[in-house]
């Protein structure tokens, strides 16, 4: 269970929404190896243990293949959208980016909050600092294959899942 956030909403405060386009197909395999290697390195694991993991990880995600109907399709450079791992992979592979773009980006108190649900995600940001245009152009800069859509508010309301976020005079009200 997750920790309560409590956050003190000012009426300049705006929520945004994003979802990640193709989530599961858009990485490639080799970076996505590279980066479970990088994150991999920081455990201490023996050094034979580390390779034995990278070395069973790139056999599963260049053998994945998908059926339809009669024939048989492997993506040229990413996992099967329906393969058991690419879930997974594409998971740790959001997590890492997040962790090196997305961290400072709400240390330097431009976003106040940021939350994701695989490839859903909410922000609240300040809009006197920052629009919701450059949140995205960031975003999308990001890594060349991570491309983000943005939903933004009307009328003071965005949906998020099955919440219902509305901004008033007072901050935001959730209802579901």
């Amino acid at each position: 269970m997750s920790k309560p956030v409590n956050l003190n909403i000012k009426c300049e405060y705006r929520p945004l929404t994003f979802n990640i386009k193709d989530l599961h197909i858009c990485i490639p395999i080799e970076q996505k190896s590279q980066v479970t290697k990088t994150l991999n390195n920081r455990n201490n694991n023996e050094k034979m243990t580390k390779q034995q993991i990278l070395q069973a990880l790139r056999t599963i995600l260049n053998q994945n293949y998908s059926q339809f109907k009669s024939s048989s399709y492997k993506p040229p450079t990413s996992v099967t959208m329906g393969s058991p791992i690419s879930a997974l992979i594409a998971e740790i592979f959001v997590q890492y980016y997040e962790i090196h773009n997305i961290k400072p980006a709400i240390e330097n108190k431009h976003i106040l909050f940021y939350t994701r649900y695989f490839d859903d995600i909410l922000t609240i940001y300040d809009h006197t600092k920052i629009t919701c245009e450059q949140i995205l152009s960031y975003t999308n800069s990001l890594h060349t294959n991570l491309q983000f859509k943005s939903k933004h508010e009307i009328n003071n309301t965005i949906n998020f899942f099955i919440l219902l976020i509305c901004g008033n005079t007072q901050g935001l009200d959730i209802d579901v």
